[in-house]
């Protein structure tokens, strides 16, 4: 009994590990990956979200890049808001045009086939209810 229990543990220990060794790993690719793949770096991303610095007027060239990549950046969100706008619109004079013509029949050409037939009287399983609900 108790060989069994210790095999049992030892498995059980073995299995979680395993498991636990491969999250870490899982883990360490993304963190890589994410580090390879990443547009730009966390203190570009510090510097472009944090606030424009007074330079007493004189633009710096890094001031330059960024605020033209920001007021890029914008400009495509606006594009893009006026995309879904468009497409919404779009949408719904559709749907609007489908509502209000009436519904035509469409035809289909070709031949009706008959997979199966069912009975319409239910078979046993409606007399068994039955029984049942009398009971």
């Amino acid at each position: 009994m108790t060989q069994n229990l210790r095999a049992g543990i030892e498995v059980t220990v073995i299995g979680m590990g395993l498991v636990f060794l491969t999250l870490i790993i899982v883990m360490f690719a993304i963190q890589l990956l994410g580090r390879i793949f990443r547009g730009q770096s966390l203190e570009e991303a510090q510097a472009e979200a944090s606030p424009p610095q007074d330079t007493g007027g004189a633009q710096t060239p890094q001031d330059a890049t960024l605020t033209a990549a920001t007021e890029t950046s914008a400009s495509r969100l606006g594009d893009e808001a006026a995309a879904i706008a468009v497409a919404i619109a779009l949408a719904r004079s559709r749907m609007n045009q489908r509502h209000a013509q009436p519904a035509e029949e469409e035809e289909f050409v070709g031949e009706v086939i008959s997979v199966a037939t069912f009975e319409a009287s239910g078979g046993p399983w409606k007399s068994h209810n039955r029984l049942q609900a009398v009971r």
